[in-house]
């Protein structure tokens, strides 16, 4: 093998570890924030509280080899994307609640006109 032929073997290899260290990374923390659900419907189960404790800490183990695969600049794009998904989604909460808020006044208005209009 000539010496281009190494260079663009290790490179596909960077680019396959660099790949299978953002899935991992995004897959630990998907796994982190679902550990929460199961905690939140069963409080007092002590079974699920211990099964979530080491699916969390196994979650922490998968993203310190998806750091190790995709590197401090697969960190930092995952993270970026990840917080503007969280913008992008808390925006969209509260818009939305707000608006909610707003219809509700109004129709709570709207009734309570009418119903002062039939007393009269």
């Amino acid at each position: 093998m000539t010496e281009t032929q190494l260079t663009i073997i290790q490179s596909q290899q960077r680019r396959k570890d660099f790949v299978v260290g953002i899935v991992l990374i995004i897959l630990s923390l998907a796994l982190g924030k679902l550990v929460l659900i199961p905690l939140v419907i069963f409080p007092g189960n002590t079974q699920w509280q211990i099964s979530m404790f080491i699916v969390y800490t196994f979650s922490w183990l998968m993203l310190i080899v998806g750091i190790y695969f995709a590197g401090t600049e697969g960190l930092h794009i995952v993270k970026h994307a990840y917080k503007d998904y969280q913008r992008k989604t808390v925006h969209k909460v509260k818009y939305h609640s707000k608006r909610a808020a707003q219809r509700t006044a109004h129709v709570i208005r709207t009734r309570t006109e009418r119903i002062r209009r039939r007393k009269d």
